[in-house]
């Protein structure tokens, strides 16, 4: 697990799938539109119809007339998981309207997953014809941090949140790359605007977390990852930061299992465990659980085989260096 102070931040931002579903899902807002009263009586008696039936088909209560309407299915279908579908809507309402922006962005944002160039090109694109649009700023941020263009993730996300300071995903978002520049203060600082305006996210939590870490606050970082991993279990990426600060203030039991609840095999959480003791300058206790994480089966040899190269090179370079 080497440079792991990128490689924790990165995950707890959603560089994986699943987290990036959720991206693509908080940094948009769906839009709403008003229906006349007879509109909404004729909702209420085809309901009643349904509902005799035995049926809930709310989804087909009618066919979107327009790019917006066809954008809003898109989103409700966002929300309940049905990113197929959800693409097809969004596609669908550029046939409608093919100078629309909504539906571009909202495939910019499905496109972090698996295609960031693509991404970055189309928040680009709608950029260039709407340059106040913060949330495109922040789309393009998000894609150019998951490129490792930091910079230039730094100035989108910065001009998102100058569009847009009630954005928390653009908090949260410059908050991550401030922590990889090593700007911690403002890491933190950012990190916390991001919490006061989502205060129940728990990947707001992770990156305050992560931020504290980076600040060198381990009590204050643990408390916003225990808080991440109670919001939500299933991200293992949560556990493992966890795991990384219990482990920074010499909690190993606690920090194996975080790092064995972060869904990967032992041989991880051992060279996890192994980084923690690296971390803390104790290099033969690193080694040994490198060793160990070595007779487990997994993918992460080779790994295991650098982390314990670099803690021999430590080791001895520490041995050689005069005591102070």
């Amino acid at each position: 697990m080497r440079d792991t102070s990128r490689l924790t931040v990165s995950a707890g931002l959603g560089l994986r799938t699943a987290a990036l579903a959720l991206v693509a899902l908080t940094a948009f807002g769906c839009a709403a539109f008003s229906k006349t009263p007879l509109q909404r009586a004729q909702d209420r008696e085809f309901d009643k119809i349904l509902a005799s039936k035995g049926l809930d088909t709310s989804e087909a209560r009618r066919t979107p007339r327009n790019a917006e309407e066809r954008v809003a299915e898109g989103d409700r279908l966002l929300k309940k998981g049905d990113a197929q579908r959800a693409v097809v809507a969004y596609f669908k309402a550029m046939d409608m309207d093919p100078e629309a922006l909504d539906p571009r962005e909202r495939i910019g944002f499905m496109q972090l997953a698996n295609d960031l160039e693509r991404s970055e090109a189309i928040f680009v694109g709608v950029i260039e014809e709407d340059p106040n649009r913060a949330s495109a700023w922040r789309g393009l941020g998000f894609a150019r941090l998951a490129m490792g263009e930091l910079d230039d993730a730094s100035d989108a996300l910065r001009r998102a949140v100058e569009l847009d300071p009630d954005s928390a995903g653009a908090q949260y978002g410059l908050a991550s790359v401030m922590g990889l520049l090593g700007e911690t203060e403002s890491a933190v600082r950012h990190a916390r605007l991001a919490q006061t305006l989502r205060p129940h996210d728990p990947a707001v939590a992770n990156v305050l977390g992560v931020s504290l870490m980076l600040a060198g606050d381990l009590p204050a970082a643990e408390k916003a990852l225990a808080d991440a991993v109670r919001l939500a279990p299933e991200m293992y990426a949560y556990h493992n930061n966890l795991g990384l600060v219990l482990g920074k203030q010499e909690r190993y039991r606690e920090a194996l299992l975080a790092f064995r609840r972060g869904g990967e095999d032992e041989q991880a959480a051992l060279n996890n465990l192994g980084y923690c003791y690296f971390l803390n300058g104790r290099y033969d206790d690193a080694i040994a659980h490198y060793e160990n994480a070595l007779s487990e089966p997994g993918d992460r040899k080779i790994e295991v085989l650098r982390n314990i190269n670099e803690a021999l090179d430590a080791r001895d370079r520490s041995l050689a260096s005069p005591s102070p």
